[in-house]
């Protein structure tokens, strides 16, 4: 019999809900969701092998791993080799995954929201946020939004709640850019033309980009720090994301893919 994996990969495109997934999964067989720090992996590691002040045993959950650099994923090796605890990793695709790592790992793909998931989410909050009820507006926002979270922020942002402008641009770059609208809102954002306080795309998609293109580093770790903390309370995600509406950078260029090796089925990337 095959052993049971101690760690779990969850993939998915960035806003389809591989986090929320993930937590609430683990919420409902009693555990207490650790979301662990990428620049502190070992003590956070740690941590999560310890038990609540309740006695309530801990997930450890690294988000974000698409953004590990190789000497981070050699520590996280060594670290799992003197500590072999479960660990989910959450990340884009399995192939972000070092190979040691993700050898013998259980794969879970998270497939994006048809667009009846869409709008079925769209009434529920549209209920939640006291709105009335408008299929055209949820129809039109199932059109372009391709994930929950791109789904959600565009209702927040639709003529009932004032952010016409928004909503307008959103829709606008939704289908002129359908292929690359991350990196024409990192773009934008850079540039200070980015419209509005929401963003739609990953905020370390925002944070790479603002780093690669030389912004202040004060700001970069500030921005960083607020959307590590923003795991830990859900009032800190508006803040965070506004904050990262405010980094700037001389330059808007796009973020190159990682040269890479690793070991597998997996070539060389360039």
């Amino acid at each position: 019999m095959r052993p049971t994996p101690n760690i779990v990969i969850v993939t998915g495109a960035s806003g389809v809900g591989k986090t929320t997934l993930v937590t609430t999964l683990s919420e409902a067989v009693g555990l207490h969701p650790q979301m662990c720090e990428v620049g502190n992996l070992k003590a956070s590691l740690a941590q999560a092998n310890t038990p609540t002040f309740l006695g309530q045993r801990r997930l450890a959950i690294l988000d974000d791993s698409s953004f590990l650099s190789r000497r981070e994923w050699k520590d996280l090796e060594k670290t799992l080799s003197l500590n072999p605890i479960p660990l989910v990793l959450i990340a884009e695709s399995e192939r972000d995954v070092a190979w040691p790592i993700r050898r013998g790992a259980l794969v879970i793909r998270t497939p994006p929201p048809t667009r009846q998931n869409l709008i079925e989410l769209l009434a529920l909050h549209t209920d939640r946020l006291g709105l009335p009820h408008d299929e055209a507006d949820w129809n039109q926002i199932a059109d372009v939004a391709s994930t929950w979270r791109a789904a959600i922020l565009r209702l927040r942002t639709s003529p009932h709640t004032g952010g016409r402008a928004i909503a307008r641009e959103g829709a606008r770059c939704s289908a002129e850019h359908s292929h690359d609208a991350g990196t024409t809102e990192e773009r934008r954002i850079l540039a200070g033309h980015h419209a509005g306080r929401t963003i739609s795309v990953h905020p370390m998609a925002i944070l790479s980009a603002a780093e690669f293109n030389g912004a202040n580093p004060n700001h970069v770790e500030v921005g960083n720090r607020l959307h590590s903390w923003s795991w830990e309370s859900d009032d800190l995600t508006r803040v965070a994301h506004d904050y990262l509406t405010t980094l700037r950078a001389s330059t808007q260029d796009r973020v190159p893919f990682r040269q890479r090796t690793l070991r597998g089925s997996v070539k060389r990337l360039r």
